[in-house]
């Protein structure tokens, strides 16, 4: 309550997650709620209204891992980002 909020996240595809933590940070009282993600997907799919303030990177449509986002519980400590080659 009271406090301003940025709230950090690994990835933003469609925006549920965040915007769930968002809505729990205002109805709590937060003088002013923002974020920040790593890695931003570009798509055409629908996404929450609420973008992240900040974006490291965006990158295509893939399923990514590295930098502490996994693959099938793997890579998951690879210091870069990777995506899974399409079959």
């Amino acid at each position: 309550e009271g406090h301003d909020v940025l709230i950090v996240d690994d990835i933003y595809d469609i925006g549920l997650t965040l915007e769930m933590i968002e809505n729990y940070c205002e109805s709590r009282g937060a003088s002013s709620v923002n974020s920040a993600v790593l890695v931003r997907k570009i798509h055409d799919r629908e996404t929450t209204a609420k973008k992240p303030e900040f974006i490291g990177m965006e990158v295509e449509d893939k399923y990514i891992f590295g930098c502490g986002m996994d693959a099938y519980e793997h890579w998951r400590h690879l210091d870069e980002i990777r995506a899974l080659e399409s079959v």
